[in-house]
């Protein structure tokens, strides 16, 4: 079936003739399930195998695809949902997953979703979904899954369209700036609202500027369940409004977004493996240039990568960045389209694309190589001298996650085709007060509260106020108070640098400080108030991923507990500031990390859908 669409048997492509006995039931990637008969000899099996026949149909989900795929030395285009023994990818083989289309069909175009046992990619090989996501128009506003989050672009600008968003924003294209170089927010593109009638004009081409860059042309961000099916958002299209755009020659410069790939080795037993030692891109196609007016980046898409155990080496990468903005200077081969401009003033920038999402979720430990590459940074814009005051925001990696199967978020997190399934009931309470209800109601946990009953319920003794203190432990609280990155939280062998430089490493962390109010605040009211405490649900424990400042911080994402000061000294990654006027500093972040710096296992976060709070101390406890 085309497409990807799950390959189900139809029930005349898989009945027997009468007197032949069902031996085997195979499929071939593409194809119709197939079956393997033998001679009976006898008629009378008949009932009994339309009955084995229709509960394999049943049971299909569950049941062995009984084929691998190989991809060897050649590329071959796929997408929507596949289930495989083993999946191989080797000797330069590409899957290139096929653009969506704009439609309503985002499970068979611009995603790509590969279940087996056992998949692995080679360090020459590459799973691609780079531009596979939103498209861009002739003299529109990028396409996205909401009116604001492509750039605004073609009738709606002059010059340059702003960058696609997707958990990055995107960056805010240009006008036409003279050779003194940009000046903002006056040299900032706005966006007029207008797109075109039927015929090759825009609807007015009047212009709209006041020079405050506003309303932006920029693609706002927006984020989603890592589980849903999502893409990047495009870039605008480069300015049709000064009346250029329709003209010969037609050409759409504004930059795709990027597709989704799922990659998920896991299976009943738990001994599904990952391996990935080439690329894995969802990335968004650049901008680029026409008649001196430039397109927005688009923004890069989703990549999830799920194993039982997972293993990435040092040569992988996998990216979900952002495209690089238009301008008008040549391109290498194969960037833009042929009708897009290769020479011309360099005095505009179309917006950069924002940055999408990663996540890494293994059952144990994931081996991830501290040289390989995670990408979800946004792009410059363009390659002139605006290129920066145009960049996009960067989106979201998340290497610190746990496979756990199946939750109850209106997803198929074990990817055996059927939602929130496999589910215990939830009990409690004893006696005649014990209750028990179903783990989920559509897409959401259900409470079981114990049902009121004097004969079992434990007297009241304590009638004092109670507060559940929840704190927050997210990566924003290793900043200080101006939104620096602390590399720790003034923990025990994590105080992290000294960002406004009083002398002392540690104090400055919002973390900290939420301490120490916290500390306060129950020593005025004890043993007056019954304090419990709570923080953010996190992943802990072994199985939770180690996360470096090498693609955090030096992609602009926030924030871990790699502490630079004590890295390894090899090639650096990056350098990062920290602190403000006076207390300026600035930090060389090396790749390496002692494993005490990283591996903490309180990263933050907010955990998987509706996780809630994880409560540390409930109620009647000692204070300390």
């Amino acid at each position: 079936m085309e497409n990807g669409n799950r390959d189900w048997p139809r029930p005349r492509d898989i009945l027997p003739e009468p007197g032949c006995f069902l031996h085997s039931i195979s499929s071939l990637p593409g194809e119709m399930w197939s079956i393997e008969a033998a001679a009976s000899g006898d008629g009378s099996m008949k009932n009994i195998i339309f009955t084995v026949l229709f509960g394999l149909i049943a049971l299909m989900p569950g049941l062995s695809r009984a084929q691998n795929l190989v991809v060897d030395a050649t590329t071959i285009e796929m997408s929507g949902l596949h289930w495989y023994d083993s999946i191989t990818v080797i000797n330069g083989g590409i899957i290139m997953v096929t653009p969506y289309d704009n439609g309503s069909d985002k499970e068979n175009f611009g995603n790509l979703q590969l279940v087996a046992a056992s998949i692995y990619i080679d360090s020459t090989s590459a799973i691609v979904a780079t531009g596979a996501g939103y498209q861009p128009g002739l003299c529109l506003d990028g396409a996205g899954p909401y009116a604001d989050s492509g750039g605004r672009g073609g009738c709606s600008v002059r010059d340059s369209g702003g960058g696609g968003a997707h958990f990055g924003g995107g960056g805010r294209g240009t006008k036409d700036c003279p050779s003194t170089g940009c000046i903002f927010p006056g040299d900032w593109e706005e966006s007029c609202g207008s797109y075109p009638g039927t015929g090759t004009t825009c609807d007015t081409v009047a212009g709209c500027s006041n020079d405050d860059g506003l309303p932006t042309v920029a693609g706002q961000p927006y984020s989603h369940s890592i589980w849903e099916v999502e893409f990047g958002a495009a870039g605008g299209d480069a300015g049709c409004r000064d009346s250029d755009g329709f003209s010969n020659p037609i050409c759409v410069v504004g930059g795709a977004g990027g597709g989704r790939i799922v990659l998920a080795a896991v299976n009943p037993m738990g001994n599904g493996t990952l391996t990935i030692e080439g690329r894995v891109l969802a990335e968004g196609k650049r901008g680029c240039g026409i008649k001196n007016d430039s397109g927005g980046g688009g923004a890069g898409g989703t990549v999830l990568l799920v194993g039982d155990q997972v293993s990435i080496d040092a040569s992988a990468i996998i990216s979900a960045a952002g495209g690089l903005g238009g301008n008008t200077q040549p391109y290498p081969a194969g960037e833009c389209p042929p009708c897009a401009q290769t020479t011309g003033t360099c005095d505009d920038c179309g917006g950069g694309g924002g940055g999408g999402i990663i996540s890494v979720l293994s059952g144990q430990a994931a081996l991830i190589d501290s040289s390989a590459s995670f990408l979800v940074g946004g792009a410059r814009g363009g390659v002139c001298s605006c290129a920066g005051e145009a960049g996009g925001g960067a989106g979201e990696l998340q290497l610190n996650g746990v496979y756990r199967g199946e939750v109850c978020d209106g997803f198929d997190n074990d990817f055996d085709g059927v939602e929130d399934n496999n589910m215990p009931d939830s009990s409690c309470g004893s006696g005649t007060c014990e209750v028990t209800v179903p783990a989920c109601t559509g897409g959401i946990p259900n409470d079981c509260v114990p049902t009121v009953d004097v004969s079992c319920q434990t007297p009241v003794s304590d009638t004092r106020p109670r507060f559940m203190v929840i704190v927050d432990t997210s990566g924003s609280m290793l900043m200080d108070l101006s939104g620096s990155w602390t590399f720790g939280d003034g923990s025990q062998d994590h105080t992290g640098v000294d960002t406004n430089l009083d002398g002392i490493a540690g104090n400055d962390s919002r973390l900290f400080k939420a301490k120490q109010a916290l500390r306060n605040v129950i020593s005025a009211y004890y043993p007056d108030i019954d304090f419990g405490l709570s923080r953010f649900a996190q992943g802990t424990g072994d199985g939770v991923n180690c996360q470096l400042a090498k693609s955090f911080e030096c992609a602009g994402i926030c924030c871990t507990y790699d502490n630079p000061v004590n890295n390894t000294v090899t090639t650096p990654a990056c350098s990062v500031t920290t602190g403000s006027g006076t207390t300026l500093q600035t930090w060389t972040v090396y790749p390496e990390s002692p494993p005490e710096d990283v591996c903490i296992n309180y990263a933050g976060g907010c955990g998987s859908p509706r996780r809630g709070a994880d409560v540390l101390v409930g109620f009647e406890k000692p204070v300390n």
